[in-house]
């Protein structure tokens, strides 16, 4: 499929924006949004099938399953449990879907989300902890300066600072 004329523009600029530094979340709903429409103007439904087909994959109900969930649960054994699968089943069906060991995806979903709730929103440290089930703030801590190199205090201080108006 050949990339219409207004997506290469499109995604030159959305480069260029974002490497110097312009990452709020305003922008990048915009963004989403002006991506969405160019694909529907220049791409017919036939098009846009093909194109993401490899993305989306043969197996759509298990991987809408995962992705509907994956912002609240974090664990292998608590997924595997929700389907309906032993873990061994999960884990099988995990790789063949994502390319990726299960506990690895989900790690990282749970780094970007902790991530984006520190730097993006107005929740306490606290409530942070307990929505993505860390034992207390200081274990959020810990798990910050693993992953990140930075206390949670720090990410939002920084967030801020790069935040756009708005």
């Amino acid at each position: 499929m050949k990339l219409d004329i207004r997506l290469q523009s499109f995604f030159s600029l959305l480069v260029d924006c974002l490497k110097e530094g312009l990452g709020c979340i305003h922008y990048h709903q915009i963004k989403r949004d002006e991506l969405f429409l160019y694909l529907r103007a220049g791409y017919t439904k036939e098009e846009l099938a093909l194109f993401f087909y490899p993305v989306l994959g043969q197996n759509l109900e298990f991987k809408d399953f995962v992705l509907m969930n994956s912002r609240k649960i974090f664990d292998v054994k608590d997924f595997a449990l929700q389907a309906n699968m032993s873990q061994s089943t999960f884990n099988r069906r995990f790789k063949e879907t994502f390319n990726e060991t299960a506990k690895n995806w989900l790690l990282l979903r749970k780094q970007e989300f902790v991530k984006r709730d520190i730097a993006l929103s107005n929740l306490s440290f606290s409530e942070i902890a307990e929505k993505y089930k860390f034992s207390s703030t200081s274990y959020l801590d810990t798990f910050c300066k693993k992953y990140f190199g930075k206390t949670p205090k720090e990410i939002r201080k920084e967030a801020i600072g790069k935040n756009c108006i708005g």
